[in-house]
């Protein structure tokens, strides 16, 4: 059963403005839908289905999306929808038509728009949006709505391996976590998880030259020291899923469980893990055998709560989730730049580029860690658009009286 026990430290001045938990007994269903703030925006946010999902799980999703959003000036807002059960059930297209039913209004009147997350897919999104009455928006793939970009876990794929490049490059220069690091050649890499968003991840880091040490699925986690052939990986998850993990073969092989894949990084060396699975994957029962030298994810939310000033105690750079997870929201700002001829994947390196680079120099200048710099300067925006709207609302007052 889900814990739906809302902790009250995720509440602030930013919001979340609706938390909302859905029943169907009939079904057995559970299901929760948070929206974090529509100041900036109509919000938006991924759709996760798993048996074990919270509500503070996505309360924390939710506001990672405001985040995430505000840091690149994009006009959405966040927001975040959870089913509680197994993807895998064969009662799958039931739940997700009872819960399409139950947020209708939502989606008619703009107030959430949701899009394929953790186990769900493009094809539940449309049964929602079908169900809805608003039909129209299938076809522009998710998210775009008012764009003519799809939104595609692909661009993940370019933000990811970008902010890892940029941070090969420029952390020595701006000296955050050590005065001199010795960096391997090839540059050593410890990956969570094998969907979407990873699969894309890892096409980039094999275009870069880069070795991919460990991958991990919900199926467990292999390692090798010598790499891992990523074009065997990909063939293999085509052909048998998850399960692939267990197909996979090389000479120096080590097969572990899935929740030891990062620990290694304390017996081998390695320069930067992605994770890319689910929440909290770093965290204080593991904290004390990870030593990599900066943490890149590709999911929102992989820090436990508490834990980035710890990281940056011990001199780990834990770069914040929602930079390096933004390439696909940074498709949806880029219209103006492809009809300049600009493509998607340009436009997404620079911002990239442009934002990982201030992050870092700012927050060495500060002597605070790039997470807290970042998030903190995705509040202040936020915190603007929320004065505007009070301004708002008291000229309406001035005007009834």
């Amino acid at each position: 059963m889900s814990n739906i026990t809302l902790n009250e430290i995720l509440l602030d001045e930013i919001g979340p403005e609706k938390v909302m938990i859905f029943r169907e007994p009939i079904i057995n269903l559970r299901a929760f839908l948070v929206i974090d703030n529509s100041k900036y925006g109509i919000p938006m946010g991924d759709l996760r289905i798993a048996p074990d999902l919270s509500l503070n799980e996505i309360i924390r999703l939710a506001r990672s999306m405001s985040l995430k959003a505000a840091s690149f000036k994009i006009p959405i807002g966040g927001a975040s929808a959870g089913l509680v059960f197994d993807p895998q059930s064969e009662e799958k297209n039931l739940y997700i038509a009872s819960f399409g039913e139950q947020i209708r209004y939502l989606i008619k009147e703009d107030i959430f728009y949701p899009e394929p997350g953790l186990g769900s897919k493009h094809t539940d999104i449309e049964q929602i949006f079908k169900i809805s009455g608003r039909p129209e928006l299938i076809s522009r793939k998710i998210g775009i709505f008012k764009y003519d970009i799809a939104l595609k876990k692909k661009y993940i794929g370019i933000s990811v391996s970008n902010c890892l490049n940029i941070i090969h490059q420029n952390l020595d220069k701006f000296k955050i976590i050590d005065n001199e690091i010795k960096w391997n050649d090839p540059i050593t890499i410890l990956m969570e998880g094998f969907g979407r968003a990873e699969r894309e991840v890892a096409k980039w880091l094999k275009n870069f030259g880069h070795k991919l040490l460990g991958i991990s699925t919900l199926e467990g986690a292999v390692f090798d020291e010598d790499g891992l052939n990523i074009d065997q990986l990909l063939d293999l998850k085509k052909e048998h899923g998850d399960n692939f993990i267990n197909y996979y073969e090389s000479q120096n092989l080590i097969k572990l469980p899935k929740e030891k894949l990062f620990e290694l990084s304390s017996d081998y060396s390695i320069d930067f893990m992605i994770p890319g699975a689910r929440p909290n994957s770093i965290n204080k029962d593991n904290i004390e055998k990870i030593n990599a030298k900066a943490i890149i994810p590709a999911i929102n939310i992989p820090y436990e709560e508490e834990i980035i000033s710890e990281l940056y105690e011990r001199k780990i750079l834990a770069f914040p989730d929602f930079i390096s997870s933004s390439g696909d929201i940074l498709a949806l700002s880029t219209r103006k730049k492809v009809e300049a001829n600009i493509s998607i994947d340009e436009h997404i390196k620079s911002r990239i580029l442009e934002t990982a680079l201030n992050i870092l120099e700012k927050a060495s200048e500060k002597h605070i860690s790039p997470y807290e710099f970042a998030k903190n300067k995705a509040l202040d925006e936020l915190k603007v658009k929320i004065e505007r709207k009070k301004k708002d609302i008291k000229e309406l007052e001035d005007i009834i009286k």
